[in-house]
């Protein structure tokens, strides 16, 4: 794993920890709930497992937090939009596009 994408994790991974203490539940706690192992949560939770967007949206239920900016920060989309861009691809590239286009890279 890079460097970047591995920092990226850790943090990701730090974050779901915070949640899970926020929600006052243990690991061996949740796994059922979301269907996973608690040592494969602990491993999301140490940045060395990336879950699926499927995942995060149970565990941002669980926990009550926002599951689309959990999965964008992992470079990811939601399940729903990924079903609509699937289905519609160009379209959907060419409306974001239009609609939140892209600053200039700045200049050194």
């Amino acid at each position: 794993m890079k460097k970047g994408k591995q920092s990226r994790h850790m943090e990701f991974g730090s974050t779901l920890r915070r949640l899970r203490h926020q929600a006052d539940l243990g690991l061996k706690a949740v796994a059922p709930q979301v269907k996973v192992s608690y040592t494969y949560l602990s491993k999301i939770e140490n940045g060395h497992k990336t879950p699926s967007a499927e995942l995060i949206e149970r565990l941002c239920e669980l926990y009550q937090a926002d599951s689309d900016e959990l999965i964008s920060r992992l470079g990811q989309l939601p399940s729903d939009i990924q079903r609509i861009v699937e289905v519609n691809g160009k379209a959907v590239f060419e409306l974001l596009r239009e609609h939140y286009p892209q600053p200039e890279p700045e200049r050194r």
